[in-house]
């Protein structure tokens, strides 16, 4: 259905093209090494039902998730694709996860004897990644734990383990300690295995250098566009465009007031337009105030609180006929990245990206 005729006040462009673009650059950028590609959280909201096939089609076969569900939707997409869970197992699943040819990342000792006691059962061994904390303390064994399992002569009877992996915390600052404690770390943990896959980077640590590439590299936002390299020019193209229509415009003056709180006052005479957008889209409430947004070159401000279905912006000096009711307003497109609108709004593109909701009408182009 085209834009024009759909039932919705606000459209989300996913470029497929720029998608396959960035799989590409990053596979040059880690060459000779192995690129899988993160797709959880449905490809950071973008489709993996239409993301993940076109990544594989551009050579990529080896895929992570989150969650099982995540992992059994994903293995309907892809019936021949390598899928690994990020969250691993919990008592129940070992069942769905050898069904669905599932592999589990092992994050802890209870993780490791689930998936043993499961192929002790079956009377087989079961193939799993094991992941090692050396530093985020989030997930992952810690490096005493990965000796009692390599100790333990059972485990090897009864997990196969195919790749060893961990994760970086200060991989967006190419300069903090931290990336290299957690290499030598890892470094160090490598020797203790024998022919095993090894994985360390993510899309920034792609860009550390080639001693954090080891066998596989895990990029997930630099896929989708965000800036891998923050505070230096994106080598990513751009993947989305956020355009919503404008709903109503009406001039004011002073003493009026702008939305919900009365936070805006009005300084003098001016043009609102209000456009169909708001915090329930995914349109992040700090941006009340402080948000820019542009019609075709023109940027505006947004005043007023964000409510949830709902922005107002001064568009005093746009002329008339561009903010006609039905005109479109950009939030991210060609004058802000998503990278830019996330700072503005005082968070993350990981977090504006995977917040943008269902209510967008979704519009893919490219991919053929």
């Amino acid at each position: 259905m085209a834009f024009q005729n759909c039932l919705r006040g606000s459209i989300l462009t996913i470029d497929l093209d720029a998608i396959a673009d960035n799989y590409r650059i990053l596979r040059e950028t880690a060459n000779p090494t192995k690129v899988a590609a993160v797709v959880k959280a449905n490809a950071y909201g973008l489709g993996a039902d239409k993301i993940a096939p076109l990544l594989q089609n551009s050579g990529c076969n080896i895929f992570f998730v989150a969650t099982l569900d995540e992992a059994v939707q994903l293995r309907s997409i892809l019936p021949h694709a390598e899928i690994h869970v990020f969250n691993g197992i919990l008592p129940g699943w070992p069942k769905v996860m050898i069904e669905h040819r599932l592999r589990p990342v092992l994050n802890s000792l209870e993780q490791v004897n689930l998936w043993h006691k499961h192929a002790q059962n079956m009377q087989t061994t079961l193939v799993a990644d094991l992941h090692i904390d050396t530093g985020m303390s989030r997930l992952g064994l810690p490096p005493n734990e990965v000796e009692k399992v390599l100790q333990t002569p059972l485990y090897s009877n009864t997990i196969k383990l195919d790749l060893v992996l961990s994760h970086l915390s200060n991989a967006d600052n190419s300069d903090h300690q931290m990336n290299l404690e957690q290499l030598n770390k890892f470094q160090a943990i490598t020797k203790l295995f024998k022919s095993k896959r090894f994985s360390l980077a993510a899309s920034s640590g792609i860009f550390l250098g080639t001693n954090y590439h080891f066998e596989l590299v895990r990029p997930g936002i630099a896929l989708y566009g965000g800036n891998p390299l923050p505070g230096k020019p994106n080598p990513m193209a751009q993947v989305i465009r956020l355009r919503a229509k404008i709903l109503q415009v009406r001039s004011v003056d002073t003493p009026q007031v702008v939305g919900y709180g009365a936070t805006y006052k009005v300084p003098g005479k001016m043009r609102i337009a209000t456009v169909a957008i708001g915090y329930g889209d995914g349109y992040l409430r700090s941006l009340s105030n402080t948000g820019k947004a542009w019609i075709e070159t023109y940027e505006i401000q947004v005043v007023g609180r964000i409510s949830m279905d709902l922005t107002t912006v001064d568009v005093t000096s746009v002329p008339t006929h561009l903010t006609q009711v039905g005109a479109f307003v950009d939030f991210i497109g060609p004058s802000q990245t998503i990278d830019q609108i996330a700072l503005s709004a005082g968070t993350i593109d990981y977090e504006f990206l995977t917040r943008l909701g269902q209510r967008f009408h979704r519009e893919y182009i490219g991919g053929h």
